[in-house]
């Protein structure tokens, strides 16, 4: 996993789902050379579809009762953009959206200044590190799911060939780097060749 982390947000675009002002966040926010742009009783969905040129962090107020909604209810997963938290009050419902929205870092309201250089440098970073591990989550479940055919590509060969098992595999192993593909790629397109 990469250990590289972000400390310049001059290129991101700061969205704040948010009925109110937070002029200390967008101060702050400017300082460190983000764009912000107040969304206001707007579809929270887009929270979540909005496209940008721009790398993008949503803060979303979770004092406002839609956005609190949305995140109890709705099913579908956001998508992946960091997300900071506006909370007032630790309440069961606001900490709960927090975990449905997989908002990965929050600010207290009242916002102090010192407070959101650490909450916006823990909401990128953090997310940065997320997006690695479901994409390393994703490439494993392939390798999982053509797994079976290099079983399926071993008892094949060994039949054919009347080796054992621990020789197919040797076999298999050396013609996939032949082909410069791993044996779970090379067994898989042997056998949809092959069917």
């Amino acid at each position: 996993m990469s250990r590289t982390v972000t400390h310049n947000f001059q290129h991101y675009e700061a969205r704040v789902f948010s009925e109110r002002q937070y002029p200390l966040l967008e101060r702050s926010l400017k300082n460190m050379g983000m764009d912000i742009l107040y969304l206001k009783g707007c579809d929270y969905v887009s929270a979540f579809t909005c496209v940008s040129d721009r790398a993008v962090i949503n803060f979303l107020d979770l004092s406002d009762s839609a956005v609190r909604s949305y995140a109890l209810s709705s099913n579908e997963k956001p998508k992946l953009v960091p997300i900071v938290a506006l909370v007032n009050s630790e309440t069961p419902s606001h900490l709960k959206a927090m975990i449905m929205l997989e908002a990965t870092s929050f600010l207290r309201t009242p916002i102090c200044s010192s407070t959101v250089f650490p909450a916006v440098y823990m909401a990128i970073n953090l997310h940065e590190r997320k997006k690695i591990l479901e994409s390393t989550i994703e490439s494993l479940n392939e390798k999982k799911k053509k797994r079976k055919y290099v079983v399926k590509y071993l008892f094949h060969f060994m039949n054919k060939n009347n080796v054992d098992e621990e020789t197919a595999y040797k076999k298999l192993r050396a013609i996939s780097q032949q082909n410069r593909c791993s044996v779970e790629e090379y067994a898989y397109n042997y056998y949809i060749d092959e069917v």
